[in-house]
């Protein structure tokens, strides 16, 4: 039911969170994908999907992170971190099912700190513009 006097009520921060932290998902694996087909075609070196694979969750991080910030309006840095660990925490439930033990691989403190960096980041870049307006 809407109030009458025209307030509106905030955003909840965990609800932005969780669709952060989706949109940041889905935005890595188009990510990873087309870094695939760039490897399949030869156009990325085999040796460099550490680096590729690292730096798309940071950018799938920063995007949905900046998303779900620009959605709070207020309070950017909480919803920038609890994107990042709504992010990590599908993609440790993901690997976790998956069957090739990818939980405890190499690469998950790597992808857990480009998650914190890329998440932060976009509520910084959130925050920054918002003020700019």
């Amino acid at each position: 039911m809407m109030r009458k006097n025209g307030e509106r009520s905030e955003p909840n921060v965990f609800l932005n969170a969780g669709i952060g932290g989706l949109t940041g998902l889905m935005s890595a694996m188009i990510l990873l994908l087309i870094i695939a087909v760039l490897t399949s075609m030869d156009k990325i070196p085999e040796m460099y999907m550490k680096e590729a694979t690292i730096l798309s969750v940071a950018l799938g991080a920063l995007f949905g992170s900046y998303s779900a910030s620009r959605r709070q309006k207020g309070k950017a840095l909480l919803t920038g971190l609890g994107t990042g660990a709504v992010m990590f925490l599908l993609t440790l439930i993901i690997s976790a099912l998956s069957k090739s033990k990818a939980l405890t691989g190499a690469l998950t403190p790597y992808i857990f700190a480009s998650i914190l960096i890329g998440s932060v980041l976009g509520a910084i870049l959130s925050a920054r513009s918002a003020k700019r307006i």
